[in-house]
C-alpha cells in the first residue's frame, strides 16, 4: 500500500470516528434529550458533556481531514499533475559520447538533471522560474520527510545548465539507465 493511500485510508477512518462521536446522542437521565455534540437540543441541559464530546470529535476530525488532504496532494504530485509521463526521446543538437537520448524540456520541480558538462542541477519551483532562476543546486536528499521531492531555491538561470540535459531523478526516484541501442523512446 502506498503512503498516499495509507494516509487517505487513515484519514477517512479518523473522520468517520469523529463524525460518529459528534453526531451520536448524549444520554441524559436515561433518555436522549441532550442532542449530540454537533446538533445540541434547544434546552442545553448538559453543556459540559456536549463540549467534551465536541472536543473529542474534533480530536479525530482535524487530523483525519489533514491526512486525507496530504494523501491527495501526494497523489497529484506523484502522478505528474497533468504532465506527460516521462519517456526517453531524442533531442536535436549535440549529444555527448555515450549519451544516446535526452529528456524533453518538460521539467517538474525537484527533477535532478545532469548537463553535457557533467554538472548536476535541480529544477526549482515555479515562483523561482518566474524570477529567472529555475535551476538550483542539489541537496543530500531527493525526498523530504513527507515523501515529496526536495525543491531547492533557484540559483541560476535557464541558460546555465548546458543542453542537452539528462534527467536522473524524478519524484525522488532514480530513473533507469539509457539503453545502449538507440535514441528511441524507452
Amino acid at each position: 500500500m502506498s503512503r498516499e493511500r495509507l494516509l487517505r485510508t487513515l484519514g477517512i477512518a479518523a473522520t468517520i470516528v469523529g463524525l460518529f462521536i459528534g453526531l451520536s446522542p448524549i444520554p441524559h437521565n436515561g433518555d436522549n434529550t441532550c442532542g449530540s455534540a454537533f446538533i445540541p437540543d434547544g434546552y442545553f441541559q448538559c453543556p459540559s458533556e456536549q463540549s467534551g464530546r465536541f472536543l473529542l470529535a474534533f480530536i479525530f476530525l482535524i487530523p483525519g481531514l489533514i491526512m486525507i488532504i496530504a494523501g491527495r496532494r501526494g497523489k497529484g504530485k506523484k502522478d505528474g499533475a497533468g504532465s506527460p509521463a516521462p519517456g526517453r526521446t531524442s533531442v536535436p543538437g549535440p549529444v555527448a559520447p555515450g549519451m544516446v537520448a535526452a529528456w524533453p524540456e518538460q521539467w517538474q520541480p525537484g527533477d535532478l538533471v545532469i548537463d553535457i558538462r557533467g554538472r548536476v542541477f535541480v529544477r526549482a519551483s515555479g515562483e523561482d522560474e518566474r524570477f529567472g532562476r529555475p535551476w538550483g543546486y542539489p541537496r543530500r536528499d531527493t525526498l523530504d520527510i513527507s515523501g515529496r521531492p526536495v525543491v531547492p531555491e533557484g540559483a541560476v538561470g535557464e541558460d546555465e545548465p548546458t543542453r542537452p540535459l539528462t534527467l536522473l531523478v524524478r519524484h525522488g526516484r532514480p530513473l533507469p539507465p539509457f539503453s545502449p541501442s538507440g535514441g528511441g523512446s524507452g
